[in-house]
C-alpha cells in the first residue's frame, strides 16, 4: 500500500490497556449438599485497537479503493456476572446451574478524520465485535437409582439457552452516517435427556 504524507499520521496507533476488577464468592452449605460459586467483574479497557476502513474511491491515497487502518478506539466498559451452582436437594438427586451475563459498550470512540486534520469522527454508538451473547444458561437436573441387581441407573434432563448476538461489519471512516452492515445471530436453546447405567450399555 502506497502511503502519502497525508495518510501517514493515520497508520500509527498506541498500545491498548485493560484493568480488570473482580469480586468472587465460593461457599459450601447444608453439609456439602450446596456448592455456590459466583463472581462479578468489570474491565476498564482503554485505547482499544479497532480496525476501520478508509474510503479511497477517489484514489487520493493510492490505488486501493478502501484502505484498512488500525486506530485506538477509546474507552470500553466490559462487565458481567457468572454463577455456578451444584446441589443435591435429596439423596440421589443433583441439580447443576451455570449462568453468565455480559455487557460491553464503548464509552468513547473517536477516530481521526482524514478529511479534516485535527478533528475526529464519533463512533461511540458502535457495538463491540466480540461475537459473544449477552447471556447464557446451562442447567440440568437428575437422579440416580440403585437397581435390585446393584447397577446404578441415572436419568438427566438438561437445558441450554443463550441470547442473540449482533455485531457490525467494517465501517467507512470517511462517512459518519455509514455504520456498516449489521449481522445478527438469533438466540438459541436446546433440551437434552439422558439415561445411563453403570456397568451396562448406555442408552441416550
Amino acid at each position: 500500500m502506497f502511503l502519502t504524507p497525508e495518510l501517514a499520521p493515520l497508520v500509527s496507533y498506541d498500545p491498548e490497556y485493560v484493568t480488570n476488577y473482580e469480586l468472587g464468592f465460593k461457599g459450601t452449605f447444608s453439609d456439602g449438599r450446596v456448592v455456590l460459586n459466583a463472581d462479578v467483574f468489570w474491565m476498564d479497557y482503554t485505547d482499544k485497537q479497532k480496525s476501520i476502513l478508509l474510503d479511497n474511491s477517489d484514489g487520493g491515497y493510492g490505488p486501493d479503493p478502501n484502505i484498512e487502518l488500525t486506530q485506538n478506539a477509546g474507552q470500553v466498559d466490559i462487565y458481567g456476572i457468572e454463577l455456578e451452582l451444584r446441589t443435591s436437594p435429596w439423596d440421589g438427586a443433583f441439580i447443576t446451574v451455570d449462568a453468565g451475563y455480559l455487557i460491553n459498550e464503548y464509552n468513547s470512540f473517536l477516530v481521526a478524520d482524514p478529511a479534516n486534520p485535527g478533528e475526529f469522527i464519533d463512533r461511540s454508538q458502535q457495538d463491540i465485535n466480540d461475537r459473544t451473547p449477552d447471556w447464557a444458561l446451562n442447567a440440568s437436573v437428575g437422579h440416580s437409582f440403585v437397581m435390585g441387581s446393584g447397577a446404578q441407573l441415572t436419568t438427566t434432563l438438561g437445558v441450554y439457552a443463550q441470547g442473540g448476538q449482533e455485531w457490525l461489519g467494517e465501517t467507512l471512516l470517511s462517512d459518519p452516517n455509514i455504520t456498516g452492515l449489521v449481522f445478527q445471530v438469533p438466540g438459541a436453546s436446546e433440551l437434552s435427556a439422558r439415561v445411563s447405567q453403570v456397568g451396562g450399555l448406555a442408552v441416550r
